[in-house]
């Protein structure tokens, strides 16, 4: 009976990222929340202009743009 290999089954990148300790994942996420950031992204929610409770008076750091 053959083994299937973790590159087989999810392929090379996840095979790496499932081979880290839950630790090195942490540290890795820590990493690319930091490049996300440096590059403009923000961690404020985006509005939801479908709720009925989304009201368009209301400031946001997105409108204040």
């Amino acid at each position: 009976m053959k083994m299937i290999s973790a590159e087989e089954l999810v392929g090379e990148e996840l095979a790496d990222w499932y081979s880290l300790t839950p630790m090195e994942r942490w540290r890795e996420s820590a990493k690319l929340w930091e490049v996300f950031l440096s590059l403009g992204g923000s961690l404020d929610p985006e509005p939801d202009t479908q709720s009925p409770f989304f009201d368009r008076e209301t400031p946001n750091s997105i409108s204040q743009i």
